[in-house]
């Protein structure tokens, strides 16, 4: 069975090119631009959904707030954490994440996503 993925990012372009990309290899992709959108849909069933790629910086929520909340109701989510800045954010030292720094190759994103499901 196909990991279910929740992808959260601002950039709409971004998204779309993503969200293309993942389902082409194989995940099935929930994509959101807003944060309170992507943990709203989460909570109507947290168990459905194996992964999350997350922008840290969001139009309504910090992205490691949105993981927190996400990992309030499922902790042991897998979850990507991506950002143009240089610096990775403390969480990415949690059990089952990691980090990409943007611009990132497709190909690194869908590596990053099966070592963390593996």
């Amino acid at each position: 069975m196909a990991a279910r993925v929740l992808v959260v990012e601002d950039e709409e372009i971004l998204l779309r090119l993503l969200e293309r990309f993942l389902n082409q290899s194989g995940f099935r992709i929930a994509a959101f631009v807003r944060g309170c959108e992507a943990l709203s849909a989460f909570d109507e069933d947290p168990t459905a959904y194996q992964a999350a790629v997350i922008d840290l910086t969001l139009p309504d929520m910090a992205g490691t707030e949105l993981l927190a909340g996400l990992r309030s109701r499922r902790p042991e989510l897998a979850a990507v954490l991506c950002s143009g800045f240089p610096e990775p954010p403390r969480e990415a030292s949690q059990p089952r994440t990691c980090f990409l720094q943007k611009p990132f190759l497709p190909q690194q994103l869908r590596e990053a996503l099966l070592s963390l499901l593996g």
